[in-house]
């Protein structure tokens, strides 16, 4: 699920279902044999109980809490199609991924401690923040792209061994 499409389409009503719908993917995420995983779907978690409290810039927001459940969902079908079974090539990306995740969730708790006027007249800087935090992510999701590329060649490489 895209966390902009369950925000828009709930933001009222269904809030609190939503949030537990997200609470539940983490429970669910815990028994996923996927180091580091499970703290990071915790760290979106905490990115969208932040949004919630958003008052400027909350389009930007919800799409940067969007851009970090669909990264946690690719890396999560990437690690599933690769049959679970992952070594330390992803302790690296996880961490990165974990760090930017916190970075987001910092931002937001910090904006929302901002008296309003400090936020709206900050309010390009803070857009330009979160265009550096989006680089960040698209970053950290790249760092598993590599990642993955480097796991098939070493696959590919032991498959060559092993037929000579």
């Amino acid at each position: 699920q895209r966390v902009l499409k369950a925000t828009i389409s709930t933001l009222g009503t269904l809030k609190d279902l939503t949030r537990e719908a997200l609470e539940l993917g983490v429970e669910f995420l815990d028994l996923v044999p996927v180091p580091g995983l499970a703290p990071a779907a915790r760290l979106v978690l905490d990115v969208w109980d932040a949004v919630q409290e958003v008052d400027m810039n909350r389009l930007a927001s919800l799409r940067l809490a969007e851009r970090c459940a669909d990264i946690l969902l690719s890396v999560r079908l990437e690690v599933k199609e690769a049959g679970d079974v992952v070594g330390e090539e992803l302790s690296g990306p996880l961490q990165r991924l974990e760090q930017s995740f916190k970075q987001v969730l910092e931002f937001l708790q910090k904006n929302k401690r901002r008296p309003l006027l400090k936020r709206y007249l900050k309010r390009d800087e803070i857009l330009q923040e979160i265009s550096g935090l989006d680089t960040n992510l698209r970053d950290a999701l790249g760092m598993f792209g590599l990642s993955v590329q480097i796991r098939i060649l070493k696959q590919v490489q032991e498959s060559e061994k092993q037929r000579q």
